[in-house]
């Protein structure tokens, strides 16, 4: 399964220094960017509380509190946003007043809470009360953008442009209408700014992401994806952080254009993926980038001559495929990638409502900090899970703890504590399910499809989560959520069945590879770390490719010095 190719990356080196600084230097930067970027997005266009300005209150001794208890009617216990009472002056220079019990809307503008959000984009444009789904429409719109971009970029990616340049074209998308959107002139402008920026955002993780999992070798897998994870948290967290240090919403989204930019940097160093240059027929650059990795890596690299007639064997034994189209042709593939779908919809739903739902502190900047550093405990457990217990295993022992733990929300959500230990417990469980179906994005789909699967998975998360607000925010019972939660839990677990274990193969070059990826190993067997090399797909261990080789080698030495 790849193994010509798989031979070729071990003989220039498969977790040198070149590995370690892609990994250093390029995924986990890249991580945090997006992040960053992305998650900016929920201050700048979050709504504070907000009432009617009531002019007046500057001719009298009445504090803010006081000013708005006496000129803001309450409705259902709370003071109105959207009304006022009529107030009359005896003259003009102010002096004595009178409040009438006549109610009137805000003609004066707002005023809002600024303990938080100096200003926010709803704030600066008073599109509030009959105006205040704007924030939300342009919320959607940005996800819409990332759906569309999602779908759409890796596909020209993995056909026609390669992931070197569709990561540039993303990064450069998102900078450009995200600093277009300050001077956005209108609300249609905003929106179609929104869309336009979120074009490019899965895409600009997407790319480095599958590359840098397309370089590393076999074992080095599941750190890569825990490193990416890290990385991705902390972005969250330093968002929040200079969110709350620029409460401004135009300051935050010019920040976020620093770091797209110097991505831009990476042209000078970042190589294009060996294994998409293989799959498009581009051998000769395929060989100048190994050549290259090779020399980064001080390792003994075969001669120019030797590599590029190993790579024109390949080329006759590994026909070019680059349609998604010829997917249809392969069942089992389909299905794991149905499967992979479903799951991946499935638990964003979950994590939506779960995260939603915690409030630990009544600060914005702080809640978001601990609900993201939430995720490094499930990113951890599920990076030594799946590397030692194997992918299958940790999907589907995550998926049955989530629904225990759904089940149990049904009896506590009366609790307020309870309750928080039973969600966190949820968000430990679904984290570790979504660290493995990362890894299980890059080792299910080929080649010609990686990018475009893994993103087609992250589109279906984007359009699952949008339901979580209306989820919240239904009138069908307090209990509602859980019971979706619990639902979708289970469907994720019964989905979990069907995929095949991964772990110790090589990575799928073309599709007859991906649609025999279960081959020799069973879906009754517990496939691990400690006997995976048994279930290899080969029955003569002269046949197994170099990669894999080494990692049976070191696997034997790490037994005898026990």
């Amino acid at each position: 399964m790849g193994g010509g190719l798989e031979d070729l990356l071990a003989s220039v080196g498969s977790f040198g220094p070149f590995q370690k600084w892609m990994v250093g230097f390029v995924l986990i930067p890249v991580s945090f960017i997006i992040a960053y970027v992305n998650h900016s997005l929920v201050f700048q266009l979050a709504v504070p509380d907000y009432w009617c300005h009531v002019p007046g209150r500057a001719q009298t001794s009445l504090s803010l509190e006081q000013w708005k208890n006496l000129t803001i009617p309450r409705e259902n216990g709370e003071l109105s946003r959207c009304l006022h009472y009529q107030i009359t002056w005896k003259n003009e220079s102010g002096g004595k007043f009178t409040v009438s019990n006549e109610t009137v809307a805000c003609s004066h503008g707002w005023e809002h809470d600024r303990y938080e959000y100096l200003d926010t984009v709803a704030t600066l444009h008073d599109w509030l009360c009959d105006k205040e789904k704007f924030s939300s429409y342009m919320m959607s719109m940005n996800t819409i953008g990332n759906a569309v971009g999602t779908l759409l970029m890796p596909i020209i990616a993995d056909k026609y442009l390669g992931r070197r340049v569709a990561f540039y074209i993303a990064v450069g998308l998102q900078a450009m209408f995200t600093a277009a959107v300050v001077w956005a002139p209108s609300f249609e402008f905003h929106l179609a700014f929104r869309f336009l920026a979120g074009l490019g955002y899965q895409c600009n993780y997407l790319m480095p992401f599958v590359t840098v999992m397309e370089f590393v070798s076999v074992s080095k897998r599941t750190l890569v994806v825990f490193l990416s994870s890290v990385g991705w948290t902390m972005g969250y967290c330093c968002s929040s952080l200079v969110s709350w240090i620029l409460p401004d919403w135009r300051y935050q989204a010019l920040a976020c254009c620093v770091p797209l930019i110097l991505s831009f940097m990476y042209i000078f160093c970042l190589p294009e993926s060996p294994r998409w240059l293989m799959s498009q027929g581009k051998w000769e650059e395929c060989a100048d980038v190994l050549i290259m990795v090779g020399q980064r890596n001080t390792h003994s690299t075969p001669e120019r001559a030797e590599l590029e007639r190993k790579i024109e064997l390949l080329r006759n034994t590994d026909p070019v495929e680059n349609s998604i189209s010829k997917i249809i042709k392969h069942p089992k593939l389909c299905v794991r990638s149905l499967m992979l779908f479903i799951i991946g919809s499935s638990v964003h739903v979950i994590l939506g409502v779960v995260n939603s739902s915690i409030t630990i502190y009544s600060n914005d900047y702080l809640d978001s900090v601990l609900i993201s550093l939430a995720d490094l405990p499930g990113c951890h457990l599920g990076c030594l899970v799946v590397h030692y217990f194997g992918r299958r295993f940790t999907f589907i022992s995550t998926s049955l703890l989530a629904f225990g733990f759904c089940a149990a929300s049904l009896f506590v959500f009366r609790d307020e504590w309870i309750l928080l230990i039973v969600m966190a417990l949820i968000k430990l469980s679904v984290s570790m399910t979504v660290f493995t179906l990362l890894v299980y994005s890059a080792e299910i789909f080929p080649t010609p499809i990686r990018s475009t699967g893994f993103a087609w998975i992250s589109a279906c998360g984007f359009a699952a989560v949008t339901a979580s607000p209306y989820i919240i925010d239904s009138n069908l019972g307090a209990s509602f959520r859980y019971w979706v939660m619990l639902t979708l839990s289970g469907i994720s677990f019964l989905a979990t069945l069907y995929l095949p274990e991964t772990i110790g193969l090589p990575l799928p070059q073309n599709f007859q590879e991906a649609e025999d990826v279960n081959v020799g190993r069973p879906l009754r067997s517990w496939i691990h770390k400690w006997n995976y090399f048994k279930y290899l797909p080969t029955s003569d261990p002269g046949d197994v490719s170099q990669g894999c080789r080494y990692e049976l080698e070191a696997f034997q030495r790490s037994g005898r010095q026990k």
